[in-house]
């Protein structure tokens, strides 16, 4: 599945530029996560002709000790600069716990890990030698298989799963996701 999806990212001019405009951050334990990956193996399984668009780009990066979220922003700022058309979102995982009310993070894996749903659990970077690094776990085989789940591992409310489902409208626009029943209030 990594050689599936890396194909996908290849093929895609955006994302390629997305990955390189990272990189060169130099940030610690950067990567480009969540809905990046996501929403683009799912535009393929249903046969999509064209990518969605993307909403944001989520970096996720680890420093404890640079945790003031303005320097967030100063970094959103330098990839704005180099891809203007991009709404960027980076955030330091070493405080993020604090806006998610859950454990502290250990690292930027740790938090992409315990995202809300598993097929959402996807990370990606590019290495000072231009080499692809991963951090999938279980959700490269829920977004390939359009499961739903809640991340048990999370240490969120299945509440919160449930309202990003809605709120994000992704039934909708990616009609062949499959949700487990504990989403649709049935278990």
């Amino acid at each position: 599945m990594k050689k599936q999806t890396l194909a996908l990212i290849q093929a895609d001019p955006l994302r390629i530029d997305c990955l390189q405009a990272v990189q060169e951050l130099r940030l610690p334990q950067a990567m480009i996560c969540a809905g990046f990956i996501r929403n683009l193996i799912w535009d393929a399984a249903h046969q999509f002709s064209t990518s969605t668009p993307l909403n944001d780009v989520d970096v996720a990066w680890y420093s404890s000790e640079q945790l003031d979220p303005k320097f967030d922003l100063e970094l959103e700022f330098q990839l704005k600069q180099q891809l203007p058309n991009v709404q960027w979102q980076v955030r330091n995982q070493a405080r993020m716990h604090h806006r998610n009310a859950v454990v502290t993070y250990l690292s930027a894996k740790d938090a992409v890990e315990r995202f809300p749903e598993t097929a959402t659990c996807l990370g990606i970077s590019m290495n000072h030698n231009n080499d692809v690094e991963w951090c999938v776990t279980a959700g490269l085989a829920d977004a390939w298989a359009l499961r739903l789940r809640h991340n048990a591992h999370s240490g969120l409310a299945l509440s919160v799963t449930q309202q990003r489902i809605n709120e994000k409208n992704w039934l909708a626009h990616w009609p062949r996701l499959k949700c487990l029943p504990e989403l649709l209030g049935l278990s």
